[in-house]
């Protein structure tokens, strides 16, 4: 063979694109390790690269977690449960990067590092800037959540078992109820909100959205709500999640209000949390540690080439129960 043997020549000879070539070269590529380990030989035996200049596979999966991970949420803790679980059982390793809400500093410190062969990101945001970054590196990534960008998704239909919740509480006469949300910003708070408005709309109802509380994140705020409930003749109080619930319980205990009797709880996340109040409290149960399972096992798949940018919904149940029965 006589002059410089090239990158096209490669891709020519072997029937694939330029840009899968490229891919294997860099080892940052979207495809399976037995096509990319026979890219590279060959590239070697053409003498079109030296092999020092292959990038290997770290055998290591960044997780990026909210800096509040630990702060309280039962969630997070679940998630990472099946996450380690199913990267352990596909031979990689975990590297943690804590990062601020659109701080993309630790982030990116990450991916220069080449530490890492794919990521996993466990919180959506509404213009999230960790996301954009990482769907744009050319590497498998993750999100356990929901957005609008180029990324794998692992989720719940947050709007439907919101929607499904409310009209439980709807259809069982609790007609004025309260709705406490987390940040707004968040896009599953969103999502949850939505379906909570669905309700509504779906039996004709009007919502008085004076009743709707957002971005309610303290003890204090809870508890100033909570007093005002006798004012407004509350009969319910929904949860946007399992730590809010929690807060909610705990000030009505303060407030003397007695769960069921005084006032119906329901929850929108169900967690370990809540497992030890009396009643139990009704609750959307979506598993955190299989949408972990899931994450991980998408990303083994991506890496061997054999899944690609889709979006799994995983199921979700109602669990009805005695916070809510008899008032």
């Amino acid at each position: 063979m006589t002059g410089k043997y090239t990158a096209h020549q490669l891709a020519m000879e072997l029937g694939v694109s330029d840009s899968t070539v490229s891919r294997a070269l860099s080892g940052k590529g979207r495809i399976g390790d037995e096509r990319s380990r026979e890219i590279v030989k060959i590239a070697r035996e053409r003498g079109l690269i030296p092999s020092s200049a292959v990038q290997k596979r770290t055998g290591n999966i960044g997780i990026v977690l909210p800096v509040d991970a630990w702060d309280g949420a039962a969630f997070f803790l679940e998630c990472m449960e099946g996450i380690v679980n199913s990267l352990v059982l596909g031979g990689y390793d975990i590297l943690l990067c804590m990062a601020a809400e659109n701080d993309i500093k630790p982030v990116k410190r990450l991916v220069e590092s080449k530490k890492a062969d794919a990521y996993i990101m466990l919180r959506a945001l509404e213009e999230d800037k960790q996301i954009k970054y990482l769907s744009s590196i050319g590497k498998p990534c993750v999100l356990i959540g929901s957005c609008d960008m180029d990324v794998a998704q692992i989720d719940s239909n947050h709007i439907s078992s919101g929607r499904d919740l409310t009209m439980y509480l709807l259809a069982h006469g609790l007609k004025n109820i309260v709705y406490l949300g987390g940040k707004s910003t968040y896009v599953v708070n969103q999502a949850r909100l939505r379906g909570y408005f669905e309700a509504y709309e779906r039996l004709g109802m009007t919502c008085n959205r004076k009743m709707v509380f957002q971005d309610v994140i303290t003890t204090g705020q809870i508890q100033y709500i909570v007093e005002e409930f006798r004012v407004k003749q509350v009969d319910c109080v929904l949860c946007g999640d399992d730590l809010i619930c929690s807060r909610v319980l705990q000030a009505l205990m303060l407030n003397g209000l007695r769960v069921p009797e005084d006032m119906a709880v329901a929850s929108l996340n169900n967690s370990s949390f809540l497992d030890h109040y009396t009643p139990q409290i009704t609750a959307v149960e979506i598993s955190a540690k299989d949408l972990g399972t899931a994450a991980g096992q998408q990303i083994v798949k991506m890496l061997k080439g054999k899944e690609n940018n889709s979006r799994h919904l995983l199921s979700y149940n109602l669990l009805l129960r005695g916070s809510t029965r008899g008032k």
